[in-house]
């Protein structure tokens, strides 16, 4: 398949086709669709464009023409890795890992952020680190460098219409996103999460699987909740507040504001030590 135009153009274009589909998705995809034939092509090695009807859209999306990097190789790559295959039927080029590069994992060639940015200029990237800090520095060194963050959302997701989700996000197979939530950049929303309305979670943090946050709450950035924690609800214009790089326990049930740099466990959750 022959993309129109200039690979400017095309980068150009496919952002224009995001904010059409918005509001307009029948154009966006008529004016996609007058582009390119009805067979699409699929190219090998992450270089292709994908189309997947979605039910969010009652249309398609469309995938860039670029390579895909994961920063990362461990067990939370490896299951962005799948992920990826599964939602958006793409092969990423290279996982990336500064400190064991030269081998594989998982069929995909492990190679060092330098050799990366070398070989894939122009690349998507997926920060697959765990480590909420950790995946905020990388993330901002991947912008610096001009990478572009590509959010991933997996099959089987049910979010609202009036939800938003920044670049770089993810989200895992299995969680409910409802009215109005705000999801920032570089967010890690595990397996069978469930976040109810007027929830506000910043840049950078990480849900665990299985976490459970009700109405009114506003998580600021690089917090963590840990695997199968409870955080009630608060009430319109007083919401219940987890504080920058806190860290909620597995488990723990938040009934009141966690403050920042506070590691916090329990029945209900009580503050442990600083996370600092």
């Amino acid at each position: 398949m022959t993309r129109p135009g200039s690979l400017r153009n095309w980068n150009d274009n496919e952002w224009q086709l995001h904010r059409a589909s918005k509001d307009r998705p029948k154009e966006a995809i008529d004016t996609f669709l007058s582009w390119c034939s009805a067979e699409l092509e699929v190219l090998h090695r992450g270089y292709q464009v994908v189309i997947r009807r979605t039910p969010r859209l009652e249309g398609f999306a469309l995938m860039a023409a670029r390579p895909l990097l994961i920063y990362g190789a461990g067990g939370h790559a490896r299951e962005v890795l799948g992920i990826a295959r599964a939602a958006l039927n793409v092969e990423p080029v290279a996982l990336l890992d500064d400190f064991n590069p030269g081998r594989t994992v998982s069929n995909v060639e492990v190679i060092t952020y330098a050799d990366a940015i070398t070989r894939f200029p122009d690349a998507n990237i997926l920060i697959a680190i765990g480590d909420s800090p950790a995946r905020k520095s990388l993330y901002h060194r991947a912008l610096s460098d001009g990478l572009t963050p590509l959010t991933l959302r997996a099959p089987g997701v049910w979010m609202s219409s009036t939800a938003s989700v920044g670049p770089g996000s993810q989200i895992f197979f299995g969680t409910a996103i409802s009215e109005n939530v705000v999801i920032g950049e570089n967010v890690i929303i595990n397996f069978h999460c469930s976040i109810s309305h007027d929830v506000v979670i910043a840049d950078h943090c990480t849900l665990a699987p299985r976490v459970t946050c009700a109405g009114n709450v506003a998580i600021d950035c690089c917090a963590t909740i840990g695997v199968g924690a409870t955080v009630i609800n608060g009430s319109a214009g007083k919401p219940l507040k987890i504080g920058r790089n806190a860290f909620v326990g597995a488990g723990a049930v938040v009934i009141s504001d966690v403050p920042a740099e506070t590691v916090v466990a329990g029945v209900p959750a009580r503050p442990l030590r600083s996370s600092a």
